[in-house]
């Protein structure tokens, strides 16, 4: 008896459209079928979509529009990765330089990541963005 929990199995889709007081904006609506094969296949396939399609929305609002958005993690995004454990050892050594952070040059990637660990809250606080922010902030403007 009730519902049943979705198998996984279906297709998925992702819309998004916008609307203004008179009507949809041509050219607004957003549907993306989603193809499980990543491991966040949700994240990564429709950010890349919903990036494209906000590059052409913009020109095509007008003056003073809001653009209400929720908390999606595709409208969230980092301009700089997070270092893991997974990182190669030069990549590692890549951002600590960018960084200006000092380090023996010999070292292994053991201590090298305790040095990441040890800073890396220096930076990560800055670095989360809003996509559409960033978009929007290099949108031509409206007509």
């Amino acid at each position: 008896m009730g519902l049943k929990a979705p198998s996984g199995k279906r297709r998925r889709h992702n819309i998004s459209h916008i609307d203004s007081e008179k009507d949809f904006v041509d050219g607004g609506l957003l549907m993306v079928e989603l193809k499980k094969n990543t491991k966040d296949y949700h994240h990564e396939t429709y950010a890349a979509h919903f990036k494209e399609w906000l590059k052409g929305i913009f020109p095509k609002l007008k003056n003073n529009s809001v653009l209400l958005l929720d908390n999606a993690p595709y409208h969230l995004r980092r301009l700089e990765q997070i270092l893991t454990i997974e990182w190669w050892k030069a990549k590692i050594i890549d951002w600590l330089t960018s960084k200006n952070i000092n380090f023996e040059e010999k070292i292994i990637k053991a201590p090298l990541l305790e040095i990441v660990k040890r800073e890396k809250s220096n930076y990560q606080s800055n670095v989360l963005y809003i996509a559409v922010d960033n978009l929007a902030a290099t949108a031509p403007l409206p007509l």
